[in-house]
């Protein structure tokens, strides 16, 4: 199965993710077989942890709610801490929580080398999937937002320079490419 993914720089955004925007933060939603919910950051999300780091460490969650919490959509429902921010984070979606990456909530951070694969945040069981997905991006409205999010907020020269030259759909077989392109 070939994956198609937008690149800008040594960012990766798949394009059959659905991606939270405004407030919400940098959030990918994927549905799984079970009709639930896996939830974590986004590539772009990782840049204040890498460009201080030096490797793929992305922010690190510092408190998440137990499984069995319902989330609200919009509403905040834990603290995420990076070297640029602290504050909430933000269902992208209502549910009740039924797993957590608990080894993604460990301190330091340790190294992910991939946003998609190990360092997703939790898994929803969502209340009103097909009413609150239609308020994600994804594809191309997704990548088009991320592109404008890198050129506003990015500190990092190149990135923004990349970012303003577009994005470069490229082929994987895997999202487990990402972790062996170089950073």
């Amino acid at each position: 199965m070939v994956i198609k993914v937008a690149k800008i720089h040594n960012l990766y955004f798949p394009l059959d993710l659905y991606y939270s925007y405004h407030r919400r933060g940098h959030t990918w939603v994927k549905q799984l077989p079970d009709g639930n919910v896996r939830i974590g950051l986004d590539h772009f999300a990782a840049v204040p942890m890498i460009l201080v780091y030096g490797a793929h460490p992305l922010p690190f969650i510092v408190e998440l709610p137990p499984v069995g919490t319902e989330l609200s959509q919009d509403e905040p429902y834990g603290m995420i801490e990076t070297t640029k921010y602290t504050g909430p984070f933000y269902a992208p979606l209502s549910g009740v929580i039924v797993s957590v990456n608990e080894e993604r909530c460990s301190k330091p951070p340790h190294i992910i080398r991939n946003p998609y694969i190990d360092g997703w945040v939790l898994v929803l069981k969502p209340l009103k999937f097909e009413e609150e997905i239609k308020d994600l991006l994804t594809g191309e409205a997704a990548v088009e937002w991320i592109r404008k999010d890198v050129i506003e907020y990015s500190t990092d020269d190149k990135l923004v320079e990349e970012a303003e030259k577009g994005t470069t759909i490229v082929q994987m077989e895997s999202l487990d490419e990402i972790a062996k392109r170089p950073f």
